[in-house]
């Protein structure tokens, strides 16, 4: 088995440690459930954890979200972010605290949620937000139907 196998589960299996968030912007940090162990979160001054159809253990002091989410290719993506992540991160980013984006493996689902946040918050297609997260995450790789619905992804808001 590879370090990194897809199975009929739904995720990415994780077999090897990954303990190493990547820092994609001041605010926001992308990696695997390895990266939400508290010494990890500390070391990393991380007080807000976006977990992406993934559980983990909550720790005391970190602020936790949980969204359900399958690294299916029909998974919708895209309602995901604006309904379930959108406004969390915003407000992270926004009063400067640090959050952690993670799935299973930090490959799919995790970096979908980041590529889609900064297209919407940046104004920027898909290949542009992706080669940022791309440059720091090199295993960043969403799924091909979370690509196809990215690189349609529009959305006008009136806040």
């Amino acid at each position: 088995m590879t370090p990194l196998q897809e199975t009929s589960h739904g995720f990415v299996i994780d077999t090897k440690p990954d303990n190493i968030p990547s820092q994609i912007t001041k605010n926001i940090f992308l990696g695997s459930q390895d990266c939400t162990e508290i010494n990890v979160l500390q070391k990393f001054g991380i007080n807000y954890v976006l977990s992406v159809g993934i559980e983990v253990e909550h720790h005391a002091g970190i602020i936790y979200k949980f969204t359900p989410c399958l690294d299916l290719p029909e998974t919708d993506i895209t309602e995901i972010l604006k309904n379930d992540c959108f406004d969390f991160l915003d407000m992270v980013v926004l009063s400067g605290g640090r959050v952690l984006v993670h799935c299973n493996a930090g490959v799919s689902r995790s970096s979908a949620i980041v590529i889609g946040y900064l297209m919407l918050k940046d104004g920027v297609d898909y290949d542009e937000a992706y080669d940022v997260v791309k440059r720091v995450r090199v295993v960043a790789r969403p799924n091909d139907g979370f690509i196809r619905q990215l690189k349609r992804l529009t959305w006008s808001r009136s806040k």
